[in-house]
């Protein structure tokens, strides 16, 4: 394959640069705009090549050393060779790019990025891997492979989680049981209590159990083990309840326990709530559909507002913790249901009047919920999205079918990588 002499221009989503050769535009990873480098083509389409970068002759403004000494390796994060300046500046020059191209956005409702307050140390939940070589290794994969790239510590942890590391890893190793651990789910709450998941090939004996309570330290948090196969963590020692606060400064807190999904950056996530609510405007008396609901982050935001909220969600687990939220807060006009949220809206959403419907679906997107909400018509929903692709191809539907954008904007829940958070807001016509 050919080598080429390639000038970058911007950055793609999904995080490449993008560079062109005769006209045709050629994806390198591990670029940033403005650098001149030397990359070997690896695969060429009819209008587009991938290649990989073999040098960069001359820096863009907005290249940067890398902070982390595993980061050329690690498929943790995409862009820390740029600086956090540059990464806000792409994140929001692609959103709006993918939006005008390929959901017909107008530019104009666009509204600024809201970069984090943290560049580093604001990821308070992380799933690693672990493998068993004579001793215990931790790590994440390499970008597109399986291959175990072995860290210490990660610079992009809050300091609760990235300074337990070491002594976890030291606990663990000591466990007669460490040669089948093949990954672990760390998590911190807004205090900085800890809770840790162990995963394992096979079921721990109870003596097992019993010799890990007596080397994991308190100081570490909740531990629990969780066999392949097994559906249930198995507790081992702690409290299994980590506290999240979706409000700043108010009384609202939420509880989530082993297996629980809470936002991953959970002060950007106050920011995201808080845009929410102002975004929607006042909300008493309101009924409200909050649909993929989770344990309430933004169900009993709306709540503690006034509003009369039914949230929908597929997973039981998820609906226990949002029913026992709404009653640690006395909000009992938030109303929540264990459904597939496409079957939900079939069976209900006919015979149901909302004034607001919320969307928080994972990345596959709400495409279920499209239909069913075209024919509902409800006067504004609000979308937020982890994945731009989804979001765009949803909104095009929903734009097609009698709605128009009010506004959207990205926020930056995950620094250092390409990924971007939006809430986006439409209008019946």
């Amino acid at each position: 394959m050919s080598i080429v002499d390639l000038a970058i221009d911007r950055l793609a989503y999904g995080g490449r640069g993008v560079g062109r050769v005769d006209g045709m535009a050629v994806f390198v990873a591990d670029t940033a705009p403005g650098d001149r480098v030397l990359a070997q083509i690896r695969r060429q389409k009819k209008r587009f090549a991938e290649a990989e970068l073999l040098k960069v002759l001359a820096p863009g403004a907005g290249r940067r050393e890398p902070p982390c000494p595993v980061a050329d390796r690690c498929g943790g994060c995409q862009w820390q060779h740029l600086t956090y300046s540059a990464q806000c500046r792409a994140k929001e020059e692609i959103f709006r790019d993918q939006l005008q191209r390929q959901a017909g956005i107008e530019p104009e409702v666009v509204q600024p990025l809201v970069p984090s307050m943290e560049e580093f140390a604001y990821r308070s939940r992380t799933q690693i891997k672990a493998r068993w070589d004579r001793r215990l290794a931790f790590g994440f994969y390499a970008t597109g492979s399986h291959d175990l790239v072995i860290f210490d510590q990660c610079p992009i942890l809050v300091a609760a989680l990235d300074g337990a590391l070491p002594h976890i890893k030291q606990a663990l190793s000591d466990w007669p049981g460490a040669h089948r651990i093949v990954g672990m789910d760390l998590n911190s709450g807004d205090d900085s209590a800890l809770r840790a998941l162990i995963h394992l090939q096979s079921a721990p004996l109870p003596e097992e159990i019993s010799s890990l309570e007596r080397v994991w330290e308190p100081e570490l948090g909740a531990l629990f083990l969780l066999p392949r196969g097994g559906e249930e963590p198995i507790p081992v020692c702690g409290d299994p309840w980590l506290k999240i606060h979706p409000l700043v400064d108010e009384g609202l807190e939420l509880l989530y326990g082993p297996g629980g999904f809470a936002q991953i950056h959970l002060r950007q996530n106050q920011r995201l709530v808080q845009e929410l609510l102002d975004t929607v405007g006042p909300l008493a008396g309101k009924d409200v559909l909050d649909l993929y609901c989770g344990m309430g982050n933004f169900s009993l935001p709306m709540a503690s507002r006034g509003a009369r909220v039914t949230g929908v969600e597929l997973s039981e687990k998820a609906i226990e913790q949002a029913r026992m939220n709404g009653l640690n807060n006395g909000l009992t006009c938030a109303k929540f249901m264990a459904q597939d949220v496409g079957q939900w809206l079939k069976a209900e959403g006919a015979r149901r009047k909302f004034d607001l419907v919320v969307l928080d679906p994972p990345r596959c997107g709400a495409e279920e919920a499209v239909d069913p909400l075209l024919s509902m018509g409800p006067v504004h929903i609000a979308y937020i999205s982890c994945d731009l692709a989804t979001l765009t191809r949803d909104l095009k539907r929903f734009c097609a079918s009698g709605y128009r954008v009010v506004s959207s904007r990205a926020f930056d829940l995950c620094p250092q990588t390409y990924h971007i958070e939006s809430l986006t807001l439409l209008q019946k016509k």
